[in-house]
């Protein structure tokens, strides 16, 4: 910086001009110099110790800069983390095209992030529905898998009959109902104000006929493997039950729980005030090799504990007049089994499998069984609920919007429907998925922004550095050559300025040439003349 005594002066050289200026500490003069210019203000006695920056460093321990303490420097790093960021944030203020480029960028990032994050949301619900189809599809064939083969052996005890000798004179013995020389009908235990029950005594007890009987049984169970599910099988000459095997199945859960069958001996279910029995039976004589099922249900039995199948197979053959509803058919009778439901699942796993998976499951089989007012000119369809379960909190009834539907059809043991619930929704997720990605997207959006401030921050400063044509022409490469017609160089002195730095700390000195020299900023500023720079 230049010191000159006193005075201001002016030279012009060529085309520019040269001026020269002194400052003295006046309060009788006016303008720059007048009594309440800046410089006055600034040079007051005790002014620079009264502003609060001066009092701050006035004050300040000079051991404590030296030795203070981490907290003060997590302080430090945080004011100064604030001050940036509102600094910052006011130029951004500033420049609104910042801020639409920024929302721009926002609303493209999270329309992006959303409709991908849907994408792979729906793929994923799309995939864990096909899983569960597909575990579905495999529960409801292996049921009917597994129940065609238990059917095998009610087909070969049907098959044993026809070809057994020891059994083809009971349908003779027990005749038709009413029919005279016929077993008499009587009340049984299980009759209500019909006489459903014949008296078979002495034709049904025939120890050689039941070692016989339980001789077919037992080779039958060898070969299927099926003793602990096929509990227990019957003859029913002319559709009277006459035969049983094992007479009496005692299950053990909760409480002990028994299958008598001896109270079943002599009982014509077709005679009797049970509606489903009749139109069941009435359906394997009117089709022909047909297996009817019915179950699984406890009530059909009157035992509470007891959820069994029960198969029903007729049994045709040459020679015989069976007279159902006026009608004779050429049919020996029946055969029939008790599937135990219970043992079945256990063996599926169905429970602990779905449970593992976190599903809920329905099981329903779907029978087609005769009208019993119109016998075989119509069939209606009978849904049977053979197993389900929740595993969730959310216990709606099953249908065909909230669960996925497989059916699996069969010849023998009806058509098998599985409604499996997954319980995993991917869409109720989604909400904070997206928050979370708006979160981000608005984070990215604001480092775009303080990117873009950044830039502007440092284009303001060249611009200050050098006139703004310069700059550009800088960017592109070329050679700044400029001629400027009118040119001032202004040269400016304080008076005294030694001996009053003297009396001042260096902070306090470096914020009154600060405080003075943004004055003349503000002049240039005015008259919109370019300041190159300031040197001294």
């Amino acid at each position: 910086m230049k010191r000159r005594n006193s005075g201001v002066s002016s030279t012009q050289i060529g085309s520019s001009t040269r001026v020269s200026s002194s400052f003295t500490p006046s309060s009788g003069t006016s303008g720059i110099v007048g009594k309440h210019n800046i410089w006055s203000t600034m040079t007051r006695r005790g002014y620079m110790a009264k502003s609060k920056d001066a009092y701050h460093y006035e004050d300040i321990d000079t051991e404590f800069v030296e030795e203070h303490s981490w907290i003060e420097d997590i302080k430090f790093f945080f004011s100064g983390c604030a001050f940036e960021t509102m600094y910052r944030l006011r130029t951004l203020s500033k420049l609104p095209r910042i801020m639409i480029y920024s929302l721009l960028v926002f609303l493209a990032l999270t329309a992006g992030a959303l409709g991908t994050i849907n994408v792979i949301c729906k793929n994923m619900q799309q995939k864990i529905e096909l899983n569960a189809s597909l575990e579905a599809f495999q529960t409801a064939s292996w049921f009917a898998d597994m129940f065609a083969k238990t059917l095998i052996p009610l087909r070969s005890l049907q098959q044993a009959i026809i070809h057994s000798d020891t059994f083809k004179n009971l349908p003779h013995q027990v005749g038709n109902y009413g029919v005279e020389g016929s077993a008499s009908s009587v009340f049984g235990p299980k009759s209500t104000n019909i006489k459903d029950y014949r008296n078979v005594t002495g034709i049904c007890d025939n120890q050689d006929m039941i070692q016989e009987f339980q001789s077919i049984v037992n080779g039958i169970n060898r070969n299927f493997d099926f003793e602990d599910i096929i509990i227990t099988y019957r003859l029913a000459p002319y559709g009277v039950y006459c035969l049983t095997d094992p007479m009496m199945v005692n299950f053990v859960s909760d409480d002990v729980v028994s299958l008598n069958s001896v109270i079943e001996i002599g009982w014509d279910p077709i005679r009797s005030s049970s509606t489903k029995m009749g139109s069941m039976l009435r359906s394997i004589y009117h089709q022909e090799n047909t297996i009817a099922m019915f179950g699984p249900s406890e009530a059909f039995l009157g035992i509470p504990g007891l959820n069994m199948y029960c198969g029903h197979l007729a049994v045709e053959m040459p020679g015989y007049n069976y007279v159902i509803d006026g009608e004779e058919k050429s049919i020996w009778g029946f055969v029939m089994h008790f599937i135990d439901w219970s043992r079945l699942k256990s063996r599926s796993g169905i429970d602990e499998y779905y449970r593992e998976k976190g599903y809920s499951y329905h099981l329903t089989r779907t029978d087609l069984v005769a009208d019993p007012e119109t016998g075989e000119a119509s069939y209606k369809s009978q849904e049977w609920p053979v197993g389900h379960k929740f595993y969730s909190s959310n216990q709606e009834p099953f249908d065909d919007v909230n669960s996925i539907v497989i059916s699996v059809n069969t010849l023998d043991s009806g058509d098998w429907t599985m409604r499996v619930k997954t319980h995993v929704d991917v869409k109720s997720d989604l909400f904070y998925v997206n928050v979370l990605s708006c979160i981000g997207t608005f984070i990215v959006s604001c480092m775009f922004a303080m990117n873009l401030t950044e830039k502007a921050l440092h284009k303001m400063l060249l611009y200050k550095m050098m006139p703004m044509d310069a700059i550009q022409k800088l960017n592109r490469g070329q050679t700044v050559v400029e001629r400027y017609n009118i040119v001032t160089i202004f040269f400016s002195d304080i008076v005294g300025f030694t001996s009053l730095c003297g009396d001042m700390r260096p902070i306090q000195v470096m914020k009154m040439l600060n405080e003075l020299y943004m004055e003349f900023d503000k002049i240039v500023e005015k008259h919109g003349v370019y300041k190159v720079e300031t040197i001294g």
